[in-house]
């Protein structure tokens, strides 16, 4: 654990406790002193912030006319540059908070400044602690598991990861329902994850901010107890401060906007909306149906080179009933190779003519059991589902 000492005027302490706030949250422990309440000692106070001092690893010293103007301020800081003179190491950082004459004998030191971007500078701040830190950072990622099946999207993935290695971008997936928008938004989250501090997966189409909000902060492992405007702001308070990830999946109103943080944060946003409001001053990444060649890959995959090289005609004709989308072509494989009354050739004389019709075709083919799982699967699909439930009132055990 890393343990940092903020050196400050009293008049500074709103801002203080903000940042104090922002360093200590999370599991990547950062321990920090401010005042005379967070030191483990007994009175009296001097001795006790001396003690502080002399065992952080780190004197934050937060630069303001009022701070300049402190004796105590002065007193510290003096310590802490006495103490590196001793040690040989690097103990006093210091925070441009408010505009002033930075002393003579600060001015060689690891300087932040937060004249302007509050959120950004403290991600700053935290991730240089944490990177001094003896054990490396752990990266927390709440993600649905990585899809088993993967074709093609390889300049989508590299333009997704060019746009959002920006703080604060907004990127947003967008086309008509199944070019697998969740998918690749999903495939990039598992491939890309250790570009950010952390990774969050948030669906959204529900359009409630309040159970938005509440999912959120589960995610983040905290509890707010205000109203719905209150705990956007934390929220948003909090994410900006991380170099992170937050991905908002089926994206269906103006309602998920409220929750894009800025600062330090990146969001990856799918949806099937065209003209939502808070999204018209970023450009959209569009995901075209799969090529000739991806819908061929998808087939080889899942039915081996041989069927598909002896009925390649048939399977043309298959993609291109299907419109060429992932989803259908996805089911249409898995009908062939899982259902012994479906073959590539007599797929093509029976197929439905639209991707739904297709999607009940292939329900109804399933035994009675899987039928009634994922009927059970499906109640509650919006908001994600706990496969032991699904099971249990599907009538199954865990094996089945």
């Amino acid at each position: 654990m890393v343990s940092v000492f903020i050196s400050h005027a009293s008049q500074d302490k709103p801002f203080v406790r903000e940042l104090a706030d922002i360093l200590r949250h999370g599991p990547e422990e950062i321990k920090v002193y401010f005042d005379e309440r967070d030191l483990p000692y007994a009175e009296p106070i001097l001795p006790n912030l001396q003690t502080g001092l002399d065992s952080c690893d780190f004197v934050l010293l937060i630069l303001s006319p009022n701070a300049l103007a402190s004796p105590w301020v002065e007193k510290e800081y003096t310590a802490a540059l006495h103490q590196e003179i001793t040690t040989k190491r690097t103990k006093v950082l210091t925070v441009l908070f408010r505009q002033c004459a930075v002393p003579p004998l600060l001015s060689d030191k690891r300087h932040f400044n937060l004249l302007t971007n509050h959120p950004e500078g403290f991600r700053k701040i935290r991730t240089f602690l944490l990177d001094q830190s003896n054990r490396p950072p752990q990266r927390f990622n709440h993600l649905p598991v990585r899809p088993p099946i993967f074709i093609g999207r390889v300049h989508e993935l590299a333009k997704l990861r060019t746009r959002l290695a920006q703080p604060a971008s907004v990127v947003h997936v967008s086309g008509m329902p199944g070019r697998g928008k969740t998918t690749l938004a999903l495939q990039f989250a598992h491939l890309y994850q250790t570009d950010f501090e952390a990774v969050y997966w948030l669906p959204c189409v529900s359009g409630d901010l309040a159970a938005i909000s509440a999912d959120l902060a589960r995610l983040l492992g905290i509890k707010l107890d205000r109203d719905t405007p209150d705990n956007v702001r934390e929220l948003n308070i909090r994410l900006a401060a991380k170099r992170c990830l937050l991905i908002l999946d089926n994206v269906e109103s103006e309602v998920p906007g409220q929750l894009i943080p800025g600062g330090g944060a990146s969001v990856l946003i799918t949806t099937r909306q065209p003209g939502l409001t808070f999204l018209c001053g970023h450009k959209p990444l569009e995901i075209p149906p799969f090529t000739l060649d991806q819908c061929f890959e998808l087939f080889r995959n899942q039915l081996g080179d041989r069927p598909v090289a002896k009925h390649e005609d048939e399977c043309k004709q298959i993609f291109a009933r299907l419109g060429y989308l992932p989803i259908a072509v996805s089911v249409a494989a898995a009908l062939i190779r899982h259902d012994e009354r479906y073959t590539i050739a007599s797929l093509v004389g029976t197929l439905p003519d639209d991707v739904t019709a297709l999607l009940r075709e292939a329900i109804a083919a399933l035994q009675e059991a899987p039928r009634r799982l994922l009927a059970a699967m499906a109640a509650c699909a919006s908001e994600g589902f706990a496969l032991e439930l699904a099971a249990e009132l599907a009538g199954l055990d865990e094996q089945d």
